[in-house]
């Protein structure tokens, strides 16, 4: 299993590239030059608390404001290494956000859309590990997929990233690796305020969260799911309204690996204290592998969780 946003200059040089610590929020909304100077002179921890604070209430304030009516909301893991493909729809509009397209998951796509008579808008990225993002140039065509900005970089070869190589992958999607024909970075109103629909009527609010990639990200979004045979399964102890993407970031019972190129085990002690403080127990994880879960259930029962949240912080 392989297993934040702007202002980072596309390139394959690794010392061009910018990492955002998830806490800076104020760097990370506004790239504001003179944070680095104020978390030097009152102390990471003060600032962490701060920008910590002003992240809850906008998320929350989020989540109260953008909840969808119903929604079609689909789930599909028959993909290499069983990486999860979701479909997100609002019930109206028709327009399907098609999330981590891994290897294998194309023809699901399209007959999930069809059966459904749901136009594809765009594509949607957590991260850009190979086993998430394989089968996204045959899904989406020339409509948009979205990448985090500090990930985007891999999208030229992104098996080149990871430990299972590119034959693996043609060989459980039946093609080489296409570069998506209209890849773009996340728009940078999705990490702010109320958030962003990439497709009609599916908004999202956007939370950097690096450590197992520098451009990991997790996606808030609430809303009602319309009931479907392939919906994505809720666990037995969550119905909440208040749902999130947390890609390679979060499983049941486990976080995202951090040896891998552009993994980082400090960055991702971070990340996980900042969305624990930030995001509602209730809210139910829709993980990049394997079932479902709810932050609460994490924080009281993830041994895995609990150890990086025991790291001391850096600063």
């Amino acid at each position: 299993m392989e297993t934040a946003p702007s202002a980072v200059r596309k390139s394959t040089d690794m010392s061009a590239r910018k990492t955002y610590r998830p806490n800076e929020y104020a760097t990370f909304r506004r790239d504001l030059a003179y944070f680095p100077r104020v978390s030097t002179l009152l102390g990471y921890r003060a600032v962490s608390w701060v920008t910590a604070r002003i992240l809850a209430w906008e998320v929350t304030h989020f989540r109260q404001a953008a909840i969808v009516e119903t929604m079609i909301f689909l789930r599909f893991s028959q993909t290499l290494i069983e990486a999860n493909c979701y479909i997100l729809a609002e019930d109206d509009a028709r327009e399907a956000l098609v999330v981590d397209p891994g290897a294998g998951s194309a023809r699901w796509v399209r007959q999930a859309l069809t059966e459904r008579d749901l136009t594809l808008g765009a594509v949607l990225l957590t991260h850009g590990h190979s086993d998430h993002v394989w089968d996204s140039a045959v899904v989406a065509g020339e409509a948009p997929v979205y990448v985090p900005s500090p990930d985007f970089y891999r999208l030229e070869d992104p098996a080149s990233h990871t430990r299972t190589g590119a034959q693996a992958f043609t060989l459980a999607s039946g093609h080489s690796w296409q570069r998506p024909a209209n890849l773009q970075e996340l728009p940078a109103d999705i990490f702010v305020d109320g958030g962003y629909p990439l497709v009609k009527g599916m908004w999202m609010r956007a939370v950097p969260a690096p450590g197992h990639t520098e451009g990991s990200t997790v996606f808030l979004f609430a809303g009602r799911v319309h009931p479907d045979r392939e919906s994505a399964p809720f666990p037995e102890t969550g119905s909440s309204t208040s749902l999130m993407l947390s890609g390679d970031v979060i499983f049941r019972s486990s976080v995202g690996r951090t040896d891998l190129p552009g993994g980082d085990a400090n960055i991702m002690a971070e990340t996980l204290r900042t969305l624990t403080t930030v995001i509602d127990p209730a809210t139910v994880i829709f993980p990049g592998h394997g079932p479902s879960t709810t932050m609460g259930r994490e924080k009281s029962e993830s041994t895995v969780l609990t150890e990086f949240l025991s790291r001391r912080p850096r600063g």
